[in-house]
Parts: C-alpha cells; structure tokens; sequence
C-alpha cells in the first residue's frame, strides 16, 4: 500500500479531487492548478480538499494558505508568484501536449530581496503546483518536492518566531505570521502543531487497533497513577521526556503513594517529590505521562508493551516537555535564540530598521560571551568535543527517539522554567530550524560562545538534521547514545521495529546474537526488512576505519576487526543516511534480496550480484560516474570526497595492492547505483565507497553472477 507520505504536489491533489486538466502545457497546467487552488481556498469546498490531503501534503497547505492570507498588501514575494504563474499562463491557448522532464529542476528567478526566507515560499509555490503529470508521479520528483516542503516548513517556522519574539524589529504585522495558530480557518485540523517539521517520522503508521492512549496516566488533581480506561473521556495529557538512567542508586525503591508499582532512585532528582515536582508544570493540563509514574517498573508483559508504545503515547500527547532536571534558571541559551532571530531578520531583510537590529546585536553580544547552559563548565578549558562535552539529555538513547517523535518539544529546566521570547515558550525544532537558517545564510558575522556552542551541541549530537531524520540516520546515531542496556528497546518505536520484541519469549532471547554488540540481530534484520535491503546497505558516508584494515589485513576473516561496513551503524561515526523515495524507474537489483546480514560481527554475505566495474577487467566503453569515495590512489590515510570519474579507470587506480568492484544495488534504464567493495583477502570484501552511474540509455545491465561473499 502506498505510503501517504509519498503522495504527491497540491496540483495533482486538486486534479484528483475535482478533475484532470486535460492535455494542456506544462506551464499552463501550473498556472490553472495555481487558480483552482485560489479558488479552492476561497470557496465552499475548502474543508474538503483540506480533509483529503496527507499530512505532509496538509502542513504545505497551510504555509500556502498562511502566507496567503497573512500578506493582503502587494509584496515582493506574492507579486513574484503572481506574475511567474501568469506568465507561465500565456500559452495555455496552445493546447499543446504535456512537456517532457527537460524542465526540470526548474530555473526559478531570483527574488531582488535575496531573501533565503523568501526564496523558500517562493520554491514551494512553484513546486505544488508546477508539475508534468508523468514525472510529478517519479521518484525524483517526489524527493524534491518534499525536501522544499522541509524547507520551507523551516523557514516559515523562523518567521513566526521573530514576529513573535521580537515585534519591534520585525516589518509590518501583516508581512509575516504571528503565531502557529493566527489567521487559521475554524477547518483547519491540528492547528497548533504547525511548526518546523513538515512531518515527523513519516514511516509510522497509525496502529488498526484504535488504541492510541497510554495505559496509565498521572492525575495532577486526585495525586495518583490512573488507568485511561477508568476515564470517562479520553484526556488530553503531557509528555515529560527526562534522562535518569545513569543516576539510578542502589538504594531500596521508594513506594510512592497513588502508584501501584515501586520507584527506582535516583540522584538527581527525589522521586519521594515527583507529586509536587509535576505540580509545577505551568500548563492547565490535568493528566502527564511520565515514564517512572506510568510504565510499571517490574519488568511486567503491560511494561513491555507500553515500552513498545512509545511511539504513540509520545505522538498522541498535546504537549510534550524537555525537562531537563539539573539545570537552574535560563542565563544563557535563551539569549542565544534570541541572537538567531535578530540575525534571521538581518539575513532575511525583515527589519523595519537596520538601526535597531544592529543595536540589538551589540546589547547581545555582551551577554553571550558565557558558556551556554547545555555545555559543561569544563568545555571552556577543553576544546576536543566529547559526549561528555552535553547536557546528558542529549546522549541519551531513550531521548533520541523521544525527539525524533517530539521535535517540537517545550525545552524546561529544573523548576519548569520554558525557553522563551517575549514570554512566547520556543520548541526545540524552532531553534533547530534558527540554527539552520542561520548557517545557511553563510554570512560573516562573527558568533558569540553560546552560538558557536548550540551548533556544535546540534551538530555533533546529530539533532542539527532533526527535520530530514531518517530510520537509518537514527540507527547510526542510536550506535554512540549512553544506555546501559537492551539498546534496540530505546528506539524500536521511533523505527517502527517492535515485532520481534513482542515476539520474543524473554529478555535473554530479546538480547540474542548482538549485531557490532549493539542490536539484537533480529532487530537489525526487521529495521532492514522495513526499509529495503538495498536502502539499508546504501550510504553516502564511508566508516573511518576501513583504511586499517586494509593497511593490516587479517589472514582471516575472523582476525579482521568487525566493520559493519554495510550497515547503517557501527564502530565509527555516526552516517546521515537519505532514504530515497524510489518509484518505477528505479528498482532494487533482484541480487540485493539474496543478501543476508550474518552473526555478531556485522558481515554480510552476498551469494549473487550484478558487477559493473571490476579492476580484474577491461571494459571497451568508459563509464560516467560520480563517486563517494577515498580521494587519491590509495586508501590509507586518505579522506572521503565526491568525485566525477570513469568508473572503470578508477577502478585500476585506486590501491592497486588489492582488486576494487563495483556492484549494484538499484537500475533504471538509464543506469545503476551502488557500493564500490575491495577486495581484503579472496571472496572477502569491505565497502570503501559508492557509485551514481551518468544516464546511459544504451547501457545493459550485466549478468548476476555468483560470487558468494563476505563484507566486513
């Protein structure tokens, strides 16, 4: 069954609602699309195209919409669409065919203001509705569709901020939206979860069970754990996401009042005062999930299963809640935000003055030369990053998935205190998407500490990549998390991935044949299952380490040092994996099912694949190909870049001691793409890289052979 989040531009939407266009132009389809959806918006049916979109598809919508109505005047951006999709209307009286894919990318003007801001809405526009109805349905398509839907759901998230926060410096009220809630129609559903994800964790999909509520809830009012089954109607509740962990004590467990099951201790926090502790969480809401009062702690089938539900008590919560325990009131990071958006307005040419702007970055500045909050005291004196380096919050495993679930968690301290502006709570993903816009604008303004700091906490954490997060990039990141234990169940949720836990007769089996001694290896094989077998073993990111191995290779593969050179985790740093949406042109090598994921040390056998470049070969015609790979004619000690080569020439030149292969992973009729493998010892290979073969209709596919490899 198709994925929702798959589906396609607000164009085709509209087509499917309320008819085809018929055969017209290329522009001419994106300039009556553009109108009927004018039209749409205004008129009657408006709750019904609403109701049939998909999320993704929704949260486009409504940036569309916001800016739509949030700028009645004429402005540089709504003049820019106007006029683009009225030119593009001036040959729809040619009753031409649809145009051919040679339109794509799209050559869009550039906008006087050279706003990133703009530029963002101004792409988005474009791409929904300026679609060929055989391309708009491909792959490609598809990908860049939804990487400007994240960027505009981005940009249009710092906007709301700024104008929010900072009203005084920002243009004219009616040039950028207020609020996530402003201006929004009474139909419009979920309206204040409008925020800088356009979709978190898209994979997940909604249970046929009809179970979407925790089991337990703690009630603030009666001061005990309450079954939601006991509730007359379904409660809107909290989420607290917390780390504690690692302070667990030795001590007896504490048996709290109002909560059927024994508390284990801690040292940061007193569990005796969770009671008055969640009192203090200024929100109306009577009920908070919070895992030590609402998940029994005795290792019970209903405490596994709630574990195994993280997903859905995290999604389902009106609220969810970074209360990070040890830390005292905000000095420094909500100063840092603040300088963000000041720099957001600047880059962003949003100001009424450049005066005040400028004025407000010297009054910052003098406050910003302190370590930020989230960083330990000791960072100053050391300047090599480690995970020590974090607020724990931010190493933890179980919180990865809780953010990744959550990005648009409130950030407290210790006292319930939120980061704010202008007494407006910011979300973690707004300052992510801050951090973003301001890093892309790529000016040379110089950064305070704490600014420099918050980007190397989103960087080296992984958490700068929160709105494009995907399963394989939370698996690598989950490899370098602390967790003392049972690793897979801390992010099984977020993945997807519970079936072999609920399947599983006990903890013993859970924690069986310990892949890199990280997951459990039926953890590993479902993950794989769900993403694809060649998505999995694709990554643009090569491990560190590989150039040891083939410095000082083992006389056999059980002297090797274990890799997983293929996997999305592992020994060396964490990769970023892009999960590409993959339509009718592109299919997976029939080979790749054949492979298998073997025992502890992360090999993976490969018995058959398609070999398209080998160094043990000669090849008559040169094959195009841009590479992610060792720079250089030697593996060691070389590092990792992009280069654009014939595949078959660099295949002879690179580390000549051993022989170099080239497989397939995916084919189209245009080509292939791949992993670039050596050769360590014969039939034992390590992955050194990847391969984009240049289209090439007239080349054929080669054979599948059978090989019967292993890859460390």
């Amino acid at each position: 069954m198709e994925h929702n989040y798959f589906r396609g531009s607000l164009g085709q939407e509209l087509e499917t609602l309320f008819g085809t266009l018929g055969k017209v132009t290329l522009n001419a389809r994106a300039s009556l699309g553009w109108e009927r959806w004018l039209e749409v918006i205004q008129g009657p049916r408006a709750e019904d195209f609403a109701s049939s979109l998909s999320l993704a598809q929704f949260n486009s919508h409504r940036i569309l919409l916001e800016l739509w109505n949030g700028v009645p005047d004429d402005h540089q951006l709504l003049s820019a669409v106007s006029k683009y999709f009225s030119q593009e209307a001036q040959d729809k009286s040619q009753g031409a065919e649809d145009e051919g894919d040679s339109e794509f990318p799209l050559e869009l003007p550039r906008l006087s203001s050279g706003s990133d801001f703009h530029k963002a809405m101004f792409n988005l526009f474009v791409w929904e509705f300026y679609c060929h109805t055989d391309f708009g349905k491909t792959g490609a398509f598809l990908s860049m569709l939804h990487g400007t839907r994240r960027e505009a759901a981005l940009y249009m998230s710092c906007a709301r901020l700024v104008r929010r926060s900072l009203p005084d410096l920002v243009m004219d009220a009616q040039k950028l939206p207020v609020s996530r809630a402003i201006g929004t129609p009474s139909w419009m559903r979920n309206s204040d979860a409008a925020g800088a994800s356009i979709q978190p964790c898209p994979w997940i999909q909604e249970k046929p069970t009809g179970n979407n509520m925790p089991y337990y809830l703690w009630d603030r009012t009666l001061k005990q754990t309450i079954a939601v089954s006991e509730l007359a109607d379904t409660p809107k509740y909290i989420t607290v996401s917390h780390t504690w962990g690692r302070w667990k004590t030795k001590n007896e467990p504490v048996h709290l009042r109002g909560t059927p099951w024994p508390i284990p201790p801690n040292s940061i926090f007193e569990v005796e005062r969770l009671p008055a502790i969640l009192d203090q969480i200024p929100l109306a809401h009577r009920f908070v999930w919070i895992d030590l009062l609402c998940i029994p702690q005795d290792g019970s089938a209903l405490a596994k299963t709630e574990i195994s539900r993280q997903a859905t008590i995290f999604r389902e919560a009106s609220i969810a809640i970074m209360w990070l325990n040890d830390i005292g009131p905000w000095t420094t990071l909500q100063f840092a935000v603040e300088w963000l958006c000041v720099q957001f307005i600047q880059d962003n040419h949003l100001y009424t003055e450049i005066s005040g702007v400028m004025a407000k970055q010297v009054e910052q500045n003098m406050t910003l030369m302190t370590s930020m909050e989230l960083i330990k005291a000791r960072q100053a004196a050391d300047s090599k990053m480690s995970t020590d380096t974090y607020h724990p919050w931010f190493t933890s495993l179980w919180t990865l998935q809780e953010i990744c679930l959550r990005p648009d968690m409130l950030i407290a301290n210790k006292n319930w205190e939120f980061v704010a502006l202008n007494d407006c709570a910011i979300a973690f993903d707004e300052i992510v998407a801050l951090e973003y816009a301001g890093r892309k604008a790529n000016n040379d303004t110089p950064r305070p500490t704490a600014v420099t700091q918050l980007k190397s906490l989103l960087t080296y954490t992984g958490l700068s990549q929160l709105a494009s997060m995907t399963r394989c990039s939370i698996l690598g990141l989950g490899s370098h998390r602390h967790c003392l234990g049972r690793r897979a169940e801390a992010i099984m949720a977020v993945l997807d991935a519970t079936e072999w836990f609920t399947s599983a007769a006990d903890d013993q089996e859970r924690e069986k044949d310990l892949v890199l001694s990280l997951y459990p290896l039926k953890f590993v094989q479902e993950v794989q299952k769900n993403v694809g077998h060649a998505t999995f073993f694709f990554s643009d990111s090569v491990q560190p380490y590989f150039a040891e191995v083939l410095t000082h290779p083992g006389t056999s593969p059980k002297e090797t040092k274990p890799m997983g050179s293929l996997l999305p985790f592992g020994l060396g740093l964490p990769k970023h994996y892009q999960e590409i949406i993959w339509d009718h042109e592109w299919k997976v090598h029939d080979s790749v099912h054949s492979w298998t994921i073997e025992g502890s040390a992360g090999c993976v056998r490969i018995p058959d694949a398609a070999v398209v470049s080998s160094s043990e070969r000669q090849y008559d015609q040169a094959m195009g190909s841009t590479i992610i790979a060792p720079v250089g004619g030697e593996a060691t000690g070389r590092q990792v870049g992009v280069q654009h080569v014939n595949l078959h020439e660099w295949m002879k030149s690179f580390d000549t001691k051993f022989a170099n292969y080239a497989v397939s992973l995916f084919t189209s009729p245009l080509g292939s793409m791949g992993l670039l493998l050596k050769q360590i010892e014969p039939a034992v290979m390590t992955k050194v890289g990847t391969y984009f073969q240049d289209p090439c209709p007239q080349c054929k596919m080669p054979n599948t052979e059978k090989l019967d490899w292993l890859v460390l």
